[in-house]
């Protein structure tokens, strides 16, 4: 790969839009170190931001915490749900976000296999968090989704899913027909 000396930020950009994980950053006269991490080889991850509504959270066994929030977007008046957020809350969020989706009880599950699980608590759909997240899969789901903080300020409707990158297909590889001469024994 040929490094790109002009301007980083558009490249980065770039790569984003084209759906990559994220660049490797590094000072132009820095050489490869094998094996080794330096300050001058920086991965910059492309993470994607965005706000989702809260249907419904699994409690954490034992306490008054959370193990995961359920998280959705809007498709005009349907509701998606995008996935399970594990991590990125505190024991003082975690709690506050507990005691608050106590009092939203009585959501209704969503039609889907994929969220029956007796363990989720369903609440109504009056909370909306900020989310950061690698990509969407592609059925859908969030991959490596990281709470990052509430959103009191936007309004559950707001919550509309982003556009998906769809991945390249990948080529088949090609069969070659091959025939073998035949041997006199």
């Amino acid at each position: 790969m040929e490094p790109v000396a002009d301007d980083g930020l558009a490249f980065f950009d770039a790569a984003r839009e084209k759906g990559l994980e994220g660049v490797i950053a590094k000072r132009f006269d820095s050489p490869y170190r094998a094996g080794q991490r330096h300050p001058d080889w920086l991965l910059i991850e492309a993470v994607r931001h965005q706000d989702f509504v809260v249907i419904g959270f699994i409690p954490e066994a034992g306490d008054r915490l959370l193990e995961a929030l359920i998280v959705a977007t809007y498709d005009g008046r349907t509701l998606h749900p995008a996935g399970r957020v594990v991590g990125g809350f505190d024991n003082a969020t975690s709690s506050a976000l507990r005691k608050a989706l106590d009092g939203l009880a009585g959501g209704s599950a969503p039609d889907d296999p994929r969220w029956m699980d007796d363990r989720i608590c369903w609440v109504q759909p009056k909370i909306v968090v900020a989310v950061k997240f690698s990509e969407w899969d592609l059925k859908g789901q969030l991959r490596f989704p990281i709470f990052s903080g509430l959103r009191p300020e936007v309004a559950p409707e707001e919550c509309a899913r982003t556009t998906m990158v769809e991945p390249p297909l990948r080529s088949r590889p090609r069969l070659v027909e091959i025939q073998l001469p035949r041997l006199p024994f």
